[in-house]
């Protein structure tokens, strides 16, 4: 089988930030996809109600600007 990285973009990803069963299948999906050998990524927003416990394992990654705004990309460590 051939192995892809993989990027998902989501609103919200359990344990992160949950406010529906998208959060569910963003936790879920990217697992069994990492299970059958492929290089996963989950981007999401950096929203103020993430638990400090996941804040305090963010490792700064780049920064990006785009149109006047500024993202900054983190990983969980």
């Amino acid at each position: 089988m051939i192995s892809l990285k993989i990027v998902y973009l989501a609103s919200e990803v359990y344990p992160f930030f949950k406010t529906g069963g998208l959060a569910d299948v963003m936790q879920a999906l990217p697992k069994k996809m990492q299970e059958l050998g492929h290089e996963v990524s989950i981007i999401m927003p950096k929203y103020d109600k993430i638990p400090l416990k996941y804040l305090e394992k963010l490792e700064w990654v780049a920064r990006l600007e785009s149109h006047g705004d500024v993202f900054n990309l983190v990983k969980i460590s």
